[in-house]
């Protein structure tokens, strides 16, 4: 006999979080097991995204001020070092958008912070939620910072160094009140699209033009009878290439905003990349495609400006590469404009997690949905922007922000959380597991094994429905740990080396 149990126990962020109990009747006795996940509080018309627009949301999400700062990673690791750490550390972020992408589908989780509250607890997300606020905050002012920087040069390049449209501080207040703000107010990510788009293409023409810039160089240098690869080292083993590992993880974080671009995602097959499986659904198919589309376009664009960037400016590259382009090229100011346009795109994408954050913290703190909607929402936007905008005023160096950030709270979104996902989804399927292997010894009538069994069955009860937030951090065999694991040592290992690197810098 089975029954199903479904017990509402709190609103979260527009949805009601639902316990499932399925009560199982058998040799072992009564066996509850629960699993959360998240329904809509009123049927919504939803409108699903396609792959190929959700391939320019995620991008853009990833693509921004970090790839200002590749050639300066380049320049600490050497060409071959920066080749090797960008594709090591790109198919690392691609593997963990995958296992978030597999959880928000088995928890039916619209948000990140959500996701964590169904794998990791409730305690957990309420540290993300602060911390992914932080970091989002973070991260949009060094986009406001590029916007002032870009915008104003090509302001002085068109209208003159005195003009106002070459005065920084105008631009970020203009762009971000007028521009950015009413972006930040849009709820869905999709709508994102089209911008997304445009931020894509500008970030290839950007590419294309640290090319060109680079060529150039490299032949004027053979006319003045040097080698083309006059100062450019192949690999640096020192503590200046340790220095690189948080700027390349920050290029290619879109973390944040993998779990509403699946959820988003549609379910019809759609065949992006010739992918197939049929453990998995159409749904997750689809978002493989969208990542690996994603990575594969993030990691060309990135080869390409970190290495001509470097090769140009071996010795003299700075951590945002524009600076150091010449301020007569037509085609350089273009690309600072494309650069401006990609990073103000960037702003409301990264404000979405951090909203949602907010949201979902609100939820916890026992505010109902219709204030969280009407006024918790819109106040945290606002104050979120026209703060980004004042601090921005006054930030000037991109690449200390970037390695700081890079190598503490965007490790622990990109890492630490989804390993700690992985390890608790062993924990779980190991304690069902040995659940079932108990109830066959029991029914083989073995005393001695009915008595272990009976000791055993409470832990491995809350193990199976609650994971690694009822049992802490257990052995489970099985790959899934042992990948988790990996993923959280390596997230602690990019925080150490951060603090060291930043300290010593």
């Amino acid at each position: 006999m089975e029954e199903l149990d479904r017990r509402e126990v709190t609103t979260f962020n527009g949805k009601k979080a639902v316990i499932v109990v399925e009560e199982h009747t058998g040799p072992l006795g009564p066996r509850i097991s629960e699993s959360e996940y998240y329904e809509s509080m009123e049927e919504e018309h939803h409108v699903m995204s396609h792959s190929l627009p959700s391939v320019a949301t995620l991008c853009n999400s990833a693509i921004g001020a970090g790839v200002l700062s590749l050639p300066f990673a380049f320049r600490n690791t050497g060409a071959l070092g920066g080749v090797l750490l960008c594709l090591s550390i790109g198919a690392a972020e691609a593997f963990t958008l995958y296992v978030l992408s597999k959880m928000s589908e088995r928890y039916n989780a619209s948000s990140y912070s959500q996701l964590i509250r169904a794998t990791l607890g409730k305690k957990m997300a309420t540290f993300l939620a602060l911390i992914m606020i932080v970091y989002m905050w973070g991260a949009c002012n060094a986009y406001l910072v590029i916007v002032g920087d870009v915008f104003s040069s090509l302001g002085g390049y068109l209208a003159g160094p005195d003009s106002m449209l070459a005065d920084r501080q105008i631009i970020i207040v203009s762009i971000g009140a007028v521009f950015l703000l009413p972006l930040c107010f849009i709820k869905r990510i999709g709508a994102l699209s089209a911008l997304s788009s445009v931020a894509v293409v500008g970030f290839l023409y950007t590419a294309a033009v640290v090319l060109r810039n680079a060529f150039q160089i490299m032949s004027k240098r053979q006319e003045e009878g040097l080698s083309r690869w006059d100062g450019v080292q192949l690999i640096n083993v020192d503590l200046r290439a340790l220095f690189a590992l948080p700027i390349v993880v920050f290029g290619f974080n879109c973390h944040a905003n993998a779990v509403p671009i699946f959820q988003e995602l549609t379910e019809e097959p759609e065949n992006l990349l010739p992918i197939k499986s049929r453990r998995k659904t159409s749904k997750l198919v689809n978002m493989i495609a969208v990542i690996l589309a994603t990575i594969s376009l993030i990691m060309a664009g990135y080869l390409v400006v970190g290495l001509a960037g470097y090769v140009a400016y071996p010795t003299s590259v700075t951590s945002n590469v524009l600076n150091i382009l010449p301020e007569s090229d037509p085609w350089v100011q273009a690309a600072r404009g494309f650069i401006g346009v990609v990073v103000a795109g960037h702003f409301p994408l990264n404000h979405h997690p951090a909203r949602a954050g907010a949201l979902d913290f609100a939820a916890m703190a026992g505010i109902g949905q219709a204030t969280r909607e009407s006024f918790v929402a819109p106040l945290f936007t606002s104050v979120f922007v026209l703060s980004s905008v004042a601090v921005s005023c006054f930030v000037t160096d991109l690449g200390d922000v970037i390695h700081l950030i890079g190598g503490t709270v965007a490790a622990l979104l990109i890492f630490f959380n989804p390993g700690f996902m992985l390890i608790n989804a062993a924990i779980v399927k190991d304690s069902t597991k040995k659940l079932s292997q108990l109830s066959l010894m029991q029914d083989q009538g073995d005393d001695e094994d009915e008595v272990t069994s009976s000791l055993n069955i409470p832990i491995l009860m809350q193990a199976a429905s609650k994971g690694i937030k009822k049992t802490g951090l257990v052995y489970s065999p099985g790959k899934s740990w042992a990948a988790g694991l990996v993923l959280v040592t390596f997230a602690v290992f990019i925080f150490i080396i951060t603090m060291i690197t930043t300290f010593l810098h």
